[in-house]
């Protein structure tokens, strides 16, 4: 979808997959170099911030899970 760094599109791994699916995703997808997974956690880490702020300024209180699952699943390292 992003025309300019694959790493924003690869975030969802982190954003909407637990560490099984993550794994079966980048397995399926192929191979990748150190730097742009380095970058998709860094996106991944900004999507989970901006989902738990929206949460946190009234939006739905799944933003605010979705955020924190992404912030976690990143910190967790799997």
């Amino acid at each position: 979808m992003t025309a300019g760094d694959l790493a924003v599109d690869l975030a969802i791994a982190w954003t909407a997959l637990g560490p099984d699916a993550r794994a079966a995703f980048f397995g399926a997808y192929g191979p990748l170099d150190a730097g742009t997974i380095t970058r998709a956690k860094g996106w991944a880490i900004t999507f989970g911030l901006m989902f738990w702020d929206s949460a946190r300024r009234g939006a739905s209180a799944s933003f605010g899970r979705v955020g924190e699952s992404a912030l976690e699943q990143v910190a967790s390292g799997a």
